[in-house]
């Protein structure tokens, strides 16, 4: 019996072992390990079955600003609460990933990147209605600029899709932030 119960707590440990190996600690959202070992898998079977992947690149806005207007505690606040607006509202089926610092990656399958543009619109109105309330009373509102690639119109691996996702976003950020780029090259004529 003593035995059997020692394998239990072992079996618990290596479980939550293996959850902070892919989990973020702060939001809660799978981390940019876990998120490439599925990219994998979904990117494997896009191809096999023809159909479309899109790779949504967000930089959470001002973050820096954030942190030395009203503390870290703020900027950890706005981090978790677009990390629970995005888990909130994907699919079962999409990858929402804490990428690391500031920025997160959401993968669609089954998504063209006009679709994909529609979503990452919605979940900009709905961080809209949910502003962060700070202790000392002020309103802080979560933005974040995105970028957009789609497999295969964008890139024909995953590192491709995922690099030019980054590069969209940087484009984005360029335009003034708080805004979306999908990505444009020769073959996608978007």
């Amino acid at each position: 019996e003593l035995l059997r119960v020692h394998l239990l707590e072992i079996e618990q440990l290596h479980e939550e072992l293996r959850e902070q190996a892919i989990r973020d600690p702060l939001t809660g959202l799978h981390n940019r390990r876990y998120m490439q070992d599925v990219f994998k898998q979904e990117f494997s079977r896009a191809r096999r079955e023809n159909y479309p992947v899109s790779v949504i690149m967000l930089d959470l806005d001002e973050l820096k600003s954030l942190n030395d207007t009203h503390g870290h505690n703020v900027g950890d606040q706005a981090l978790q609460s677009l990390a629970f607006h995005l888990q909130n509202m994907t699919r079962k089926e999409d990858i929402v990933c804490r990428y690391g610092g500031d920025e997160f990656t959401v993968i669609l399958g089954k998504t063209f990147p006009k679709d994909a543009a529609k979503r990452v619109e919605e979940w900009r109105e709905a961080l809209n209605k949910h502003p962060l309330e700070t202790e000392s009373g002020n309103i802080v509102r979560v933005k974040f600029t995105a970028g957009i690639a789609s497999f295969p119109m964008h890139g024909t691996s995953m590192e491709e899709v995922v690099n030019y996702a980054d590069v969209a976003l940087y484009r984005a950020k360029a335009r003034g932030r708080d805004c979306t780029n999908v990505f444009e090259n020769d073959r996608s004529g978007e």
